[in-house]
């Protein structure tokens, strides 16, 4: 939205804009919130144009066309497709350093090595567990290799080990464009300016 406005405004006005507008007009003024095509309205009329495109990926699952978007300010994006190892489930610390299971995939690599939710990892390969350390495993790691853990349940602790599976895992790369426009140059620009809101406003 903020990249459609900049762009078809001449970079005159922004999302910031927008919700600035809002806030006046509906919470100040009206005393209100404000609805969705109250939000589209107003985004249009900021951008000089309508706007059914962008908000048609809020309404469906069609894919954001965001080499055209982030066009708009200079910037190229390359998307890729990349396999990687995967060890079927999720965690988060816990206390003492420790890393507890939140969730286990069914038939998943964890799964299938028995690991349920809510037991403990208190080492990843020999060491102290972190999310940093599971990552670096993961990226390091290849499928079907294995991934050693050493887990805790009660008083009873054992080392367990996952045999890794593959997925695939979609990466963005976004860089600057070569040459740009004048408009490009002052929406790539704008975009790294932080403006100051006075309270009053």
């Amino acid at each position: 939205m903020d990249l459609d406005i900049r762009y078809h405004s001449k970079n005159k006005y922004s999302l910031d804009d927008v919700m600035r507008f809002l806030y006046k007009k509906y919470y100040q003024e009206l005393q209100r919130g404000f609805t969705d095509a109250e939000l589209q309205a107003a985004c249009e009329a900021f951008a000089g144009k309508p706007m059914a495109e962008v908000f048609s990926y809020v309404y469906t699952t069609q894919p954001v066309n965001y080499p055209k978007y982030f066009g708009y300010a200079g910037l190229l994006i390359d998307t890729t497709i990349q396999p990687c190892a995967y060890a079927g489930f999720t965690a988060a610390i816990q206390s003492h350093d420790y890393l507890v299971i939140n969730s286990v995939e069914e038939n998943g690599p964890a799964w299938k090595a028995s690991l349920q939710k809510g037991d403990t990892i208190i080492a990843i390969q020999g060491k102290s567990p972190n999310m940093d350390i599971l990552n670096q495993q993961l990226l390091e790691k290849n499928p079907g290799e294995s991934l050693q853990l050493t887990m805790k349940k009660g008083s009873i602790t054992k080392q367990v080990m996952i045999v890794l599976s593959g997925k695939e895992e979609k990466k963005f790369t976004i860089t600057e464009m070569p040459v740009k426009t004048k408009l490009q140059e002052a929406i790539f620009t704008s975009l790294q300016t932080t403006k100051t809101i006075d309270k009053k406003e």
